[in-house]
């Protein structure tokens, strides 16, 4: 989990650098990486917390379109081996690798279980298909590049607001959720 002024947003670290959208990206120093938190309310044992220490947003980021939309955080250090087994670095696929709409993916986070409801206080996790770049613009009604994604089910009832991973690969950063 990665934390700002009261903001929350999950990642999965690659080794002591992690993914995190770049939109809303400030000082290092205002920012706390939290690797394997569970839950919200507490510490455990098994989590630790890191400094963020240089910030680097892709260097073709759109702000208008959100286009290259991601950012690398450096932290202050890699997670320890205590994490084995709950927490372990992102694979990125190579640049080839092809992502067919239908893919079975997940998001996770601590989002609301009901549209309008409170934040879970426990790491959620929901299983979400990728769509075709065709059905997400159709849906969207604007420009989606090739290099964003679209998931989820066209009646809703599963969304969220994290990272989209499938097998161990960061598929992409969520930010924006439409119902229907």
């Amino acid at each position: 989990m990665i934390e700002r002024e009261n903001k929350k947003n999950n990642s999965l670290p690659l080794e002591h650098t992690g993914p995190s959208p770049s939109y809303s990206l400030y000082s290092p120093t205002a920012w706390t990486v939290y690797l394997g938190k569970i839950l919200l309310s507490r510490s455990s044992p098994l989590e630790e917390v890191a400094r963020v220490l240089r910030i680097h947003i892709h260097q073709y980021y759109d702000d208008e379109s959100h286009d290259y939309d991601l950012a690398l955080l450096k932290l202050d250090r890699p997670a320890s081996m205590q994490l084995a087994g709950h927490a372990r670095p992102a694979c990125l696929p190579p640049p080839t690798h092809q992502l067919d709409p239908g893919l079975l993916c997940w998001v996770t986070g601590w989002g609301a279980l009901r549209e309008g409801g409170r934040s879970s206080n426990v790491l959620q996790k929901v299983d979400v298909h990728l769509v075709s770049e065709e059905a997400c613009v159709r849906s969207y009604g604007y420009l989606v590049t090739p290099r964003m994604l679209c998931a989820g089910y066209r009646d809703g009832g599963k969304d969220a607001c994290q990272p989209l991973d499938s097998q161990t690969f960061p598929r992409g950063v969520r930010e924006q959720n439409r119902s229907g």
